[in-house]
């Protein structure tokens, strides 16, 4: 039921992606920073990730797209079930 997420962790960016909620992820130096910047670069949502709380600059964010956002993530999804037809066959 949120209105706006505010998440260090991998799976709560995701989820923010899933159920279409604006988001801020911090970078998670001991949990690895290169999964958040591979799948927010998929989704052209980069400025979504900033090292600390302090760097984050509200009055700077753009409203996600998230019809773009999700005609991406429906691409990816058929991309991903043909890749594993095609392995698994």
């Amino acid at each position: 039921d949120a209105d706006f997420i505010i998440t260090d962790s991998f799976h709560g960016t995701v989820f923010s992606i899933i159920f279409n909620k604006p988001f801020i992820s911090i970078k998670n130096n001991e949990r690895g920073n290169s999964r958040f910047e591979s799948l927010l670069k998929i989704f052209g949502l980069e400025d979504r990730l900033v090292a600390s709380i302090e760097d984050l600059d509200i009055s700077s964010l753009t409203d996600i797209d998230f019809e773009r956002v999700n005609q991406i993530r429906e691409q990816k999804v058929k991309e991903s079930l043909s890749w594993l037809k095609k392995v698994l066959v």
